[in-house]
């Protein structure tokens, strides 16, 4: 799951961050650990960021950060029937370089990989 987190714009008690956009990919149905897309854009419910307690993030101003977020199922190569397989959850943010449009576009009309 990638998450693009940016400001809201909003001022005073609004003010904090949104989920600009968001998409996922692969066969495993998990829900986004920390909002969807959307969340955010009219309140301060994302002002201290993504991640975990503690450990939260925020992008700058005038620009977005990418919020990553993957999971996986491991299956061991012999079988076992003494424990479910673990999952595995590792999250990762990366900054991008500050511009001034952080709206995403699909000029070629590719199909979009939405979170459902």
């Amino acid at each position: 799951m990638l998450s693009s987190l940016e400001e809201n714009g909003k001022n005073g008690n609004r003010r904090g961050q949104v989920i600009g956009w968001q998409r996922c990919f692969g066969d495993l149905a998990v829900d986004p650990a920390y909002g969807e897309q959307g969340d955010g854009e009219n309140d301060n419910s994302l002002r201290a960021g993504m991640g975990k307690d503690g450990n939260r993030i925020t992008a700058g101003a005038n620009t977005a950060l990418m919020f990553v977020e993957v999971t996986y199922v491991y299956q061991p190569m012999v079988a076992t029937g003494f424990f479910d397989p673990p999952t595995i959850r590792y999250e990762s943010a990366f900054n991008v370089r500050g511009r001034q449009n952080n709206a995403i576009s699909n000029t070629q009309n590719l199909t979009v990989a939405a979170c459902d």
